[in-house]
């Protein structure tokens, strides 16, 4: 398995988990996915002056903004990527298409989200 990551936001503790989003974690994944990057961008764009950077999942120490961090410190942090992906569908950028299926039994699935603003991924 490779390295997964959080976006998080230390001045207003919020992280971004990507959880239920057909993207993944993984570096490729996050950079070369058009929803991962869409949420990523708007994050960025409307907490601008924030200090926020990217942890993973395999270290116990992070530098973020040039400050060090135990992986303890970000317990706390609120997960809004479901208001993020909320804010999008609002002003028309992205669409949610219902659900995709992992397995229904152990209630796994992600959300189908789609870029709708792009006119180069419109149909």
């Amino acid at each position: 398995m490779g390295v997964g990551y959080r976006l998080i936001n230390i001045d207003k503790k919020h992280q971004i988990s990507f959880y239920n989003i057909d993207t993944g974690t993984k570096l490729r994944e996050l950079s070369g996915t058009v929803i991962a990057s869409t949420i990523v961008t708007y994050y960025l764009l409307t907490n601008t002056g924030d200090r926020i950077g990217f942890i993973n999942d395999t270290e116990d120490c992070f530098m973020v903004c040039g400050q060090s961090y135990n992986s303890d410190y970000f317990l706390d942090f609120i997960d809004v990527t479901d208001k993020i992906i909320e804010e999008l569908i609002e002003k028309e950028i992205i669409e949610d298409k219902g659900l995709i299926w992992i397995d229904k039994k152990e209630n796994l699935f992600n959300r189908n989200l789609t870029n709708i603003w792009d006119p180069k991924i419109r149909n």
